[in-house]
């Protein structure tokens, strides 16, 4: 992981790190209806306060640790210079796509549940509570916006055409991906592979996060390499609201987008496109990543959201 920047020392946290405390307070304050900046800002601290107790703690081995690390420059871009910079090798080594979920029926549940005068925090109890579910009508429109953008910009005559497709296991973001990129879908003209990545999860404690065993997925979508979630990920482990199991420490979300980047080194393809979530994002391009200009990339993602990244390893 790059050095502590002055973005960092700007945003220090007065919160210690502390392997029961650091959890993500998602289920308490995402039910607020005005907790948006709040809860990014909140979530930012905890993933600073988290990477600088890994950096200490990698300073201590550092002779091992920098051998096994992988680490990379990133660069933020729009889909037109991206379709430059795809062109050349020399400076970036990589292509990356990123695309957020947009509007998920477990969203609009909780609107809906504080409207009718229910304690926000007692949505995640409720029977009806959506686990891993779709995206709404507004979701499906926030996404074809990607989309239309995406038959601008990524195709044969730009030459930025994604060659590898890496999703989520949650239902909302392998839906976004497909949308957002039809003409790469499974069994389409260009044999595009699908991966879905069990450590591209949302773990934020809700159960909204709880994920579909893959036989579900691969009947809902077919097409999709699940070998990787199947390996990594055990839903009847993980879909539980006690203890650590849905709730992940800051620390483990750092590690999980440390091991994704070395994933996608070890890959042949150059473009890539990821479709994950909002917390995940935030740990991979703002703390995982070195971005250039320094200070860029921990902005949450918004619902429905695609950036690019040209990346190029160290």
């Amino acid at each position: 992981m790059a050095a502590v920047t002055s973005r960092q020392h700007q945003l220090t946290s007065t919160l210690e790190y502390d392997e029961n405390k650091d959890f993500s307070t998602a289920v308490a304050a995402k039910h607020n209806p005005t907790y948006g900046q709040e809860y990014h800002e909140e979530q930012l601290k905890f993933l600073l306060s988290a990477f600088q107790a890994m950096s200490s703690e990698r300073q201590e081995t550092l002779d091992v640790v920098e051998r096994e690390k992988v680490t990379a420059r990133a660069v933020e871009m729009d889909l037109a210079d991206a379709a430059t910079a795809e062109q050349d090798a020399e400076s970036f080594d990589k292509i990356l796509i990123l695309v957020r979920p947009g509007e998920s029926t477990y969203s609009v549940f909780e609107q809906e549940w504080a409207d009718a005068g229910n304690d926000p925090d007692g949505a995640v109890l409720s029977d009806d509570y959506p686990r891993d579910g779709l995206l709404t009508g507004k979701g499906c429109g926030q996404v074809l916006d990607i989309a239309r953008r995406t038959a601008v910009f990524c195709n044969d005559e730009t030459g930025l055409v994604p060659e590898l497709v890496v999703v989520s296991p949650l239902k909302r973001a392998v839906q976004t991906a497909l949308l957002s990129f039809p003409s790469l879908s499974p069994g389409c003209v260009h044999d595009t592979p699908w991966v879905c990545h069990g450590s591209l999860m949302e773990r934020a404690g809700l159960k909204a996060d709880f994920v579909s065993p893959a036989d579900e997925l691969e009947a809902i979508f077919p097409g999709i390499d699940y070998s990787q979630y199947r390996e990594i990920i055990n839903p009847e482990v993980v879909n539980s609201l006690e203890g650590r199991n849905i709730v992940e420490s800051k620390k483990e979300l750092l590690q999980r987008t440390d091991e994704f980047l070395g994933w996608i080194k070890a890959r042949e393809e150059r473009v890539i496109v990821v479709a994950s979530h909002s917390t995940w994002f935030q740990s991979f391009c703002g703390f995982t990543l070195r971005n250039e200009p320094e200070g860029h990339g921990s902005e949450m993602f918004g619902e429905g959201e695609m950036r690019a990244l040209a990346i190029k390893f160290d």
